[in-house]
């Protein structure tokens, strides 16, 4: 019978991991340039020294290794590169590696002399700097002959706690007699997988819930074996971050990651005039937010692009974007104008006015002379016309918290007059309604000034009213290319009263005067049938004239 025996005296037991990431200087410039060849051989060398001082008791991650692991987990090659100097970053690191030490190094140049190299081994599980150490030269080339100390000294108490891998030791065998087939079968186990988190914030709660309807928590570091295999759905939170979610999957006899990134909530204040202006905002989804007043401070916000409308009663209203980024404390200055005006003055006076923008929806007419306020900005289309005037268009550009004035003078049509007469109305009282009916109707206002108007030639009345006057009408006809003049003159029912108590007291008095004068002169006349004097005339006369002033008087 042929005899076999393999014996295996030992294996040591697992060895701690390592990881070790890019020497960084900082500030970056003082390795720039002609020196990131001079930074890239120092950290080839640091690496073999690293090796070396190992000693074959510890797991080695080179950088470049460290790079690509960290770029699979959703970093870019920036992020992955930057090297973190304080405890969480290498805790969030570590648990992103798998790794149970983390060797960082930096290079300084205080007060611009000579460079110092700086190694840090942090501990994952303790979240503490377990050894560090610091070495100085003139230029990065001339650390080489201290890279074997510096990394033996940093690495010794985690070299010390290891043993080194103990190579297995096998004895011969010999061989028997055949004695058929002997099969050793391993147990059959299902193909499930695993789940890890890397990223950030440490702080960050993650729900997971797989096809199975299993949920459970994990935190960033975590790892979880033994899941089915399936698409994962998973939500992140933390306190001062935005929410997250996503869904994994997670391969048979394989692990699935989740690179967790959560960004940081920011704020946003709304500074300007005027104060207490009313801002609407409409989020990065979309949805509207509850309207603020200028001045106010909003926190807890989504990081994105923000809408902002702000208005106010008689200012101009405005609209703009910002763009909040994570963790920042934006702020916005926004000063709103004072609605325009505009000012149209000119000859001639009553002319008609029309103002018109359409995509304001804005239309106006009256007469010249022509102002408005709290007009929004933009361009206004004017119009003035006038019957016997050439009509005149503008365009009117209207600025927030400016009144633009616009000079109006129109010019009498020549052809127009040549088919016109022109009548003018003088001497109506301001307030006063004059009416002109005939060929053509016209209705004015008295006023100051006389009012002079193109007519078609032919007959008129002309009829004028004022409260508390009596009513004034005149007759005319009105001749072709020449100006006929209307003279108004009103009277008030009270001069009216006194002037027909003056017109019946005259009368009576001249007509009791001729009577009185008529008898003295039959009285005393030598001869009674003679009526011939002058002094009988002048009765006589003095009574007709009397009784005319009373019956003008009574008629009135």
């Amino acid at each position: 019978m042929l005899l076999s025996a393999l014996l295996i005296l030992g294996q040591a037991a697992e060895q701690p991991t390592l990881a070790m990431t890019s020497v960084e200087c900082y500030p970056v410039k003082i390795c720039g340039g002609e020196l990131e060849a001079d930074r890239v051989y120092l950290q080839n060398k640091l690496e073999s020294a690293v090796l070396a001082a190992a000693d074959g008791r510890l797991k080695l991650i080179t950088p470049e290794v460290v790079l690509r692991i960290l770029q699979s987990s959703g970093q870019s090659e920036a992020e992955a590169r930057k090297t973190c100097m304080n405890a969480t970053c290498a805790v969030d690191l570590g648990g992103a590696l798998g790794a149970d030490y983390i060797l960082q190094g930096q290079v300084l140049q205080p007060g611009g002399g000579d460079f110092e190299l700086t190694l840090k081994v942090w501990s994952i599980s303790g979240s503490n700097v377990i050894k560090d150490g610091a070495i100085q030269a003139g230029d990065l080339l001339s650390f080489r002959s201290q890279l074997k100390n510096l990394a033996t000294g940093v690495l010794a108490p985690i070299v010390k706690r290891s043993r080194r891998r103990q190579a297995s030791e096998v004895l011969a065998f010999d061989d028997g007699e055949e004695t058929g087939p002997q099969v050793d079968s391993g147990q059959v186990t299902a193909a499930l997988g695993g789940l890890m988190v890397a990223g950030a914030p440490t702080s960050a709660k993650v729900e997971v819930s797989g096809p199975d309807n299993r949920t459970f928590v994990m935190k960033v570091g975590d790892s979880v074996e033994g899941l089915m295999p399936g698409k994962y759905r998973w939500q992140a939170s933390a306190d001062g971050y935005q929410p997250a979610s996503g869904r994994v999957e997670i391969p048979p006899d394989g692990f699935a990651n989740i690179p967790l990134k959560l960004n940081k909530l920011a704020s946003l204040k709304l500074a300007g005039r005027p104060a207490k202006a009313r801002v609407d905002i409409t989020g990065p989804d979309g949805q509207s937010m509850q309207p603020v007043g200028l001045g106010s401070t909003l926190r807890g916000l989504i990081p994105g692009r923000y809408q902002l409308r702000i208005s106010k009663r008689g200012y101009e209203a405005q609209e703009t974007s910002l763009l909040v980024a994570p963790g920042a404390a934006a702020e916005t200055n926004i000063n709103l104008l004072t609605l325009g005006s505009l000012k149209i003055e000119g000859r001639p006076k009553g002319a008609q006015v029309i103002v018109e923008n359409k995509g304001l929806g804005f239309r106006h007419q009256g007469g010249l002379p022509w102002q408005a306020s709290g007009l929004k900005s933009g361009r206004y289309e004017v119009q003035i016309e006038r019957v016997g005037y050439l009509t005149q268009r503008f365009q009117a550009q209207v600025k927030a918290g400016h009144t633009t004035r616009l000079p109006v003078d129109l010019r009498r049509d020549p052809e127009y007059v040549k088919r016109f007469g022109w009548l003018k109305i003088v001497g109506a009282p301001a307030g006063a309604a004059i009416k002109v009916t005939g060929e053509t109707k016209a209705d004015f206002k008295g006023g100051l000034e006389p009012i002079t108007v193109p007519m078609a030639p032919g007959e008129y009345r002309v009829e004028v009213m004022l409260e508390g006057h009596e009513p004034w009408a005149r007759s005319l006809d009105l001749p072709l290319e020449k100006e006929t003049v209307v003279q108004v003159r009103l009277m008030s029912f009270e001069r009216r009263r006194r002037h027909r108590l003056f017109l019946l007291g005259s009368g009576a008095s001249l007509f009791s005067l001729g009577l009185g004068v008529g008898a003295h002169h039959h009285v005393s006349r030598p001869n009674p049938d003679d009526w011939s004097s002058s002094v009988a005339l002048s009765a006589d006369v003095m009574m007709v004239a009397g009784g005319a002033l009373f019956a003008w008087g009574w008629t009135r």
